[in-house]
């Protein structure tokens, strides 16, 4: 089995005091975990050969960072989800290290950014199987389709931020 991925140059975590929405699918993808204890078992599972971790510390969804475009073939899971080009994910600055809101959970290192993805889709699949708590994917529910306008909305949102960030500020 092997450990952590390194990430290539010239990626890393962005500096300041609060996190920040980078854009997926470039240097990594991120694999979402909407589930507390799904989350908690797959570190578990994974142990010292997990990649860097982000946590947000109010909903405690918990992010992998895997290759672009590795988990494309995974199937679906329940409360699982992979987010690649077109999404953006708030990526904390190195040393937050504790909520409220996105930290590193486990931080990233030179030999530690991204998990490898087929230790990563081996625990994910392991910790569904034994959960008996998470509904099966199937058919999306209202609750699904609310939650993927709501997930939308915060794309655009993120997007329009981010776009504006880029563009010249008025006062110099």
């Amino acid at each position: 089995m092997s450990g952590p991925v390194p990430l290539p140059a010239p990626w890393a975590s962005p500096g300041g005091a609060l996190a920040v929405p980078v854009a997926a699918g470039v240097h990594w993808d991120a694999v979402r975990v909407s589930d507390r204890a799904l989350g908690a078992a797959v570190l578990v599972y994974l142990g010292r050969r997990t990649g860097a971790v982000i946590q947000d510390g109010r909903t405690g969804v918990r992010y992998w960072l895997v290759p672009p475009r590795a988990a494309d073939p995974w199937p679906a899971l329940p409360a699982v989800s992979v987010l690649g080009c077109g999404a953006f994910v708030a990526v904390p600055p190195p040393r937050r290290t504790t909520g409220p809101g996105p930290h590193w959970h486990v931080p990233p290192a030179p030999d530690r950014h991204l998990t490898p993805p087929e230790l990563l889709g081996e625990a994910l699949d392991t910790a569904v199987r034994h959960s008996r708590h998470l509904a099966p994917v199937g058919p999306p529910g209202l609750a699904a389709v609310e939650r993927n306008r709501r997930d939308q909305a915060l794309l655009a949102r993120l997007r329009d931020v981010n776009r504006r960030s880029r563009s010249p500020r008025p006062w110099g």
